[in-house]
């Protein structure tokens, strides 16, 4: 299925903060920074399934609009399914994907909040071995 820009307009305005830059997975499975903004052709591919990228939750202000806690391992999307219960116990709905090495668990926020306050929301509902994101409590100015 080919998306149109007005298809994936939703999807950018709830999972993606900056939009100026993106990072590529190389074969070796690390991630390194595109260095250009990020397209709508960039992100059909990524949907097409013939390139993984990665993106930056926190906008230019220092807000996001989401999180996600990455599991990638073999028994990720079961921690991912334990988090979800937790997290629901609490009233937050927590979003559930497979990934080819786990899981994601995406959070959507209904306004955009300083990454800082949403780290020290939610990190401590993120079980050992899983990954928080964002990442850091402000963009980085690279």
């Amino acid at each position: 299925m080919v998306y149109t820009n007005e298809q994936m307009t939703p999807l950018v305005r709830a999972c993606i903060g900056r939009r100026n830059d993106y990072a590529i997975q190389r074969e070796s499975g690390l991630y390194v920074r595109a260095g250009r903004s990020l397209t709508f052709d960039v992100l059909r591919a990524h949907l097409a399934g013939g390139v993984t990228i990665g993106t930056y939750l926190i906008d230019e202000r220092g807000c996001c609009r989401c999180a996600v806690f990455d599991a990638d391992s073999d028994h990720g999307l079961l921690l991912l399914l334990d988090l979800q219960a937790r997290m629901a116990a609490d009233g937050l709905w927590l979003y559930l994907e497979g990934s080819r090495r786990g899981g994601h668990g995406w959070l959507f926020l209904s306004r955009p909040v300083p990454a800082g306050r949403l780290r020290g929301w939610l990190l401590p509902y993120c079980p050992l071995g899983v990954e928080f994101y964002p990442k850091q409590d402000t963009a980085s100015s690279e």
